[in-house]
């Protein structure tokens, strides 16, 4: 039986290769010993240990299931990083744990529709990425996946992404725009923490659970819109720091799927909306869609209505209904 044995910094950069044979000996000579010490250096000094790795000049990877899995990279290209979609004949379906982590030559990450898994850590650490661009068939965004990318301003989640890891864009101080994805459906706890520049959120109709601290520390964060759902804010809020300060609102959902604020029913969200919610509000008789008039669900259709639609065209609320 032959076994490559591949141990590499978290960055990509390979730190050794050991090429065993095992030929059905009981490894009496002491290569367990060996194995044993590479693993616990790999371990102790925050390496990467993977068994069966390949590469094809650039990216390192390993395939698991019939697909290939991007565990790191052989080169440190910096600027824009286009992921492929296949390698070594295989379709690459994920990015492994800690694959980039650390990276600071990256500035904007562009992931292919073939990906389903982002892995935890994987983009951890990367200082200079500014954007990622994920298209519709990623899954899953494993923990701690972004955490610490400092730099990244923004991120719009496909609705295909159903789940966001513990962690996972905990510490992105220059987030200022956050798009959750209509299949979102959990966020894990501290998963946005410490989002400083994080103003307004929108939670999206299916999600069912919010775990601990998900936003503790968004010092900016004033807003927080939730919808009629599964969800149970009061219960959630219990735990400190959930929220951190931000006012909750409860938005209006639409059993025929029109925005609430769409007071024409048009489809869009606009300012002719605004318009007519004022018109309303002085007293002219517009208000056949009295339903998409009241933004908060609170039976009333008042200034507060007016205030959450103004807020949301001036770009403050950032997401999905």
């Amino acid at each position: 039986m032959n076994i490559e044995l591949v141990c590499f910094f978290k960055s990509g950069r390979e730190l050794l290769k050991m090429h065993l044979n095992l030929n059905g000996h009981c490894l009496k000579c002491g290569l367990c010993l060996v194995l044993f010490f590479v693993i616990s250096v790999c371990y102790i000094f925050g390496l990467v240990f993977n068994v069966f790795a390949e590469s094809d000049g650039i990216y390192i990877y390993r395939i698991e299931n019939g697909a290939a899995i991007i565990s790191g990279i052989d080169k440190l290209p910096g600027g824009v990083i286009e992921l492929p979609s296949e390698l070594g004949g295989f379709t690459v379906e994920g990015i492994d744990d800690w694959a980039f982590k650390n990276n600071n030559f990256i500035n904007q990450i562009i992931i292919p529709s073939t990906i389903k898994k982002i892995g935890d850590g994987a983009f951890s650490g990367c200082s200079m990425m500014l954007s990622v661009i994920i298209p519709e068939g990623l899954v899953h965004i494993g923990w701690d996946a972004f955490s610490n990318c400092t730099s990244l301003r923004s991120i719009n989640l496909p609705d295909t992404v159903t789940a966001v890891g513990g962690f996972a864009f905990s510490g992105c101080s220059a987030l200022h725009t956050v798009i959750l994805g209509s299949g979102v459906t959990s966020i894990g706890s501290f998963a946005f923490e410490k989002c400083t520049s994080l103003k307004t959120v929108y939670l999206p109709q299916k999600l069912e659970r919010i775990g601990i601290s998900a936003f503790a520390g968004c010092d900016e964060l004033k807003d927080i819109f939730y919808p009629s759902s599964k969800l149970d804010m009061a219960r959630i809020n219990q735990f400190p720091g959930t929220f951190s300060k931000a006012q909750l609102w409860h938005y209006n959902n639409s059993e025929e799927g029109v925005k609430a604020g769409d007071t024409d029913g048009n489809g869009f969200v606009n300012n002719k909306d605004i318009t007519r919610l004022f018109k309303y509000l002085s007293g002219w008789n517009v208000a056949e869609n009295y339903d998409k008039y009241d933004l908060n669900a609170d039976s009333k259709v008042n200034n507060k209505d007016l205030t959450l639609l103004f807020r949301y065209l001036s770009g403050f609320a950032v997401l999905v209904y």
